[in-house]
């Protein structure tokens, strides 16, 4: 059933007819929604600002006559003991006569006096200026103040006391006051109309209800939901109360902090839109029929045409081309019949000519068949002369890279030898400048070595003369010690001498004895000098040897250094010759170098031409066997053709012509 184009352009037309209504619909829905939800706003918002408005007008009516009381001199003179209390009462009367909510209007004074109308019998000790009205007024004399309202337990209503402090050379003298019944308020907030099945309020500074439908004299301070509204001046509140969903707009009265609201359910807040939805969903209801059923006809009318079309195709495709569309349309399924027979007839024609060609392709099909065969034969030698081509230059190939792998490493190693030759310069160089550095301290040393051979001459020359000196002192020490045995002897002879002569002797004898000591000592000290002159003349003999032998050594090592000077000038002279060798060797290293270079970039592009020319052989070889291949699919191709061709024919058998 789905398969027929009828019935798939009516559910097209019907998913579209509905999609755009559902749209259409959704769309409608949520924009009335939003919208009155946005009226709403508008209108609550309002409704408090008028509300609100209406309540301080009202108040301020009351506030002007109790500033107008207060400013009455006549009532300042009676709270001063001093006016006529006849004319106030009548001013007290007049005035709750034309203010209906008005119950009491009083006065009282800063001498606990008060003047009351209508008259209520009070206790004797009652003072005016202890109650709550009083003392605010008193306060704040320069304006009105409203106190906290009350519930009237008589009437069932709320009351609340306005005052003003009535002054007198800027000093209290007492103050004026009266009772308001909020009825006046109830009526002003319940002369509004919320809509949307909505309602409005009024509750004071502590949350009482003084005017709600309900709730009205109740504490609602403890809800939830005003907590905001206690808090703020003025706003939106949503919440859920009751199992259902509201919106509460609020505002605040000026000088009394009471809040004036507008409470709305959503439920009834969206009772319209559901109800603009429904008929909505209505008329979409009925358009969608309506479209159904047009959308019937109009496939009809566009599907007939195209199945006579289609049994017409199915007689075609079975091969009778005889067969022809008759549709009357003029639109695009008319243009498409027309179109179709026009094909038709072009088909024929070609079948036709089909049958001609396939004759012809037959006879040529055998000659490709032919000329493919004997090209195959002469294609497989091209084929095996490439593949020895191929073969060739892939090994010349080889031996080209091999020849480039050992000249990188000859490279390589010329590389290290230009390296070790400059080492090597750097270290002659070294060595050369060493070399001079040696010489110049050989001469050095030479002249030291002469300068030292003169100091031995001259040391030598002074341990000769020492020697000649101590000799002579060796001789004079000889003498002494002769003058000094003598002396001893010549004192023994005095003391000998001197013992004969007695008495007469005996100074001679001491004399003696003094001389032959000091001869003693003397002699003892000449010994002595004669041990310390001969260890002196063994030491000197020892230094005199030391010093032939210092001077032998001085002459071996002067012939040494003469030799090592000799030596040096050669080295020099070889180090010189072997910088210059070394120079000449780094100058044929640099040419090697540039000309290994040269022979390695040879190498390269003898490398890369064999390898291009390997390549080249085997694309050719590839070539050649790919046209090999294609040759044989031509064959192939010929014999397929020739049987295609056979076929063809028979299918052409096929196809009807004529009539």
């Amino acid at each position: 059933m789905f398969k027929k184009l009828q019935v798939k352009i009516t559910l097209f037309l019907a998913v579209i007819i509905i999609s755009a209504l559902s749209s259409v619909q959704l769309f409608s829905h949520f924009y009335l929604q939003s919208e009155m939800h946005k009226d709403a706003k508008r209108n609550g918002t309002g409704i408090i600002q008028q509300l609100k408005s209406n309540i301080e007008l009202s108040l301020r009516d009351y506030e002007k006559s109790l500033i107008r009381f207060g400013d009455d001199n006549q009532l300042v003179s009676l709270l001063s003991e001093e006016g006529n209390e006849t004319y106030i009462s009548q001013q007290f009367q007049t005035f709750l006569e034309t203010n209906q909510r008005v119950s009491l209007i009083y006065a009282g004074s800063e001498k606990k006096s008060l003047f009351i109308q209508p008259s209520v019998e009070l206790p004797e000790d009652f003072d005016p200026t202890t109650r709550p009205w009083y003392i605010l007024a008193k306060e704040t004399p320069e304006k009105v103040v409203w106190t906290e309202p009350y519930e009237d337990a008589a009437k069932g209503s709320f009351t609340v006391t306005g005052a003003k402090a009535v002054m007198k050379n800027n000093k209290v003298v007492g103050v004026i006051a009266f009772d308001l019944s909020l009825d006046a308020v109830n009526e002003i907030v319940n002369s509004v109309t919320v809509g949307y099945g909505g309602y409005s309020f009024l509750i004071d500074q502590n949350g009482v209800a003084l005017s709600h439908p309900t709730e009205q004299g109740k504490d609602l301070s403890k809800l939830g939901f005003m907590k905001s509204v206690m808090e703020n001046k003025k706003g939106l509140v949503e919440y859920v109360f009751e199992s259902e969903d509201r919106m509460l707009y609020f505002e605040t009265i000026n000088g009394l902090n009471w809040k004036i609201g507008a409470v709305y359910k959503y439920d009834d807040l969206m009772e319209t839109a559901r109800t603009v939805s429904f008929t909505s969903l209505l008329i979409t209801l009925a358009a969608l029929l309506i479209a159904v059923v047009i959308g019937y006809f109009v496939s009809r009318s566009i599907a007939n045409p195209i199945v006579r079309i289609g049994e017409t195709a199915k007689a075609v495709a079975a091969g009778d081309l005889t067969r022809r569309v008759n549709v009357s349309n003029k639109d695009e399924v008319g243009t498409l019949a027309e179109n179709f027979n026009t094909m038709v007839s072009e088909m024929k024609r070609m079948i036709e000519e089909v049958n001609l060609s396939v004759k012809t392709i037959n006879d040529s099909a055998e000659s490709l068949s032919a000329v493919s065969e004997e090209t195959m034969a002469a294609s497989e030698q091209v084929a095996g002369a490439m593949e020895d081509v191929a073969r060739g230059a892939s090994e010349q190939t080889s031996d080209v890279e091999n020849m480039s792998g050992r000249t990188t490493k000859l490279s390589l190693k010329i590389t290290k030898v230009n390296e070790s030759i400059s080492h090597i310069q750097t270290l002659s160089v070294k060595s050369e400048y060493a070399s001079y550095d040696g010489l110049e301290k050989l001469n050095v040393l030479q002249t030291k070595s002469t300068e030292s051979n003169k100091e031995l001459a001259s040391v030598e020359g002074v341990l000769s003369d020492l020697a000649g000196k101590i000799k002579q002192i060796e001789e004079v020490v000889t003498v002494i010690s002769s003058i000094s045995d003598q002396t001893n002897l010549l004192a023994l002879n005095a003391s000998i001498e001197a013992a004969r002569a007695g008495e007469s002797g005996k100074g001679f004898a001491v004399v003696a004895a003094e001389v032959r000591k000091l001869a003693e000592q003397s002699a003892r000290a000449t010994g002595r000098i004669t041990e310390t002159i001969s260890g002196i003349q063994q030491e000197s003999i020892k230094a005199v040897a030391a010093m032939d032998r210092t001077k032998e050594m001085n002459n071996e090592q002067q012939k040494a250094v003469h030799n090592s000077g000799d030596a040096f000038q050669t080295i020099v002279m070889m180090m010189s010759d072997l910088s210059q060798s070394i120079s000449t060797i780094t100058e044929d290293i640099k040419e090697m170098t540039l000309q290994k270079e040269q022979v390695i970039e040879s190498i390269v592009n003898i490398s890369a031409i064999t390898e291009q020319s390997a390549a080249a052989a085997e694309e050719v070889n590839a070539s050649t066997d790919e046209q090999l291949r294609a040759l044989e699919t031509v064959a192939d191709s010929a014999e397929n053709l020739s049987e295609a061709t056979k076929q063809l024919q028979e299918l052409v058998k096929r196809f009807k012509t004529e009539g």
